[in-house]
């Protein structure tokens, strides 16, 4: 990190799990690194690829909205999704599962 880059950070605060916490405490040790700097680290690598994820399906939806006539949907769209990474098969299967049984949590799609 750059002493511009620390200069222009803001505190971001989480709660995350025991098991998760100790974990990264030990790689903390074995490292001889800071918390801060795992979690950076893997924000960095982990939010832009998600980020482009999201881009795409966002993107798409856009696209199908302004021009109805060439909109995926059903088959095609759950192709289009696995193709692009969006999504798998096996996750489209879960998430019609739960939705069928009323158990699809909120943001699951």
């Amino acid at each position: 990190m750059s002493a511009n880059s620390i200069s222009s950070s803001v505190h971001v605060g989480a709660r995350i799990s025991a098991d998760l916490a100790a974990k990264l405490d030990e790689l903390c040790a074995l490292t001889e690194r800071s918390r801060s700097y795992w979690l950076v680290e893997a924000l960095e690598a982990f939010i832009p690829r998600e980020l482009e994820d999201v881009r795409v399906v966002t993107n798409a939806v856009a696209e199908g909205e302004a021009h109805p006539e060439s909109y995926l949907g059903g088959a095609d769209l759950d192709a289009w999704m696995i193709e692009h990474g969006v999504t798998s098969a096996a996750a489209l299967a879960q998430a019609r599962d739960e939705l069928a049984r009323g158990e699809l949590g909120h943001g699951a799609l």
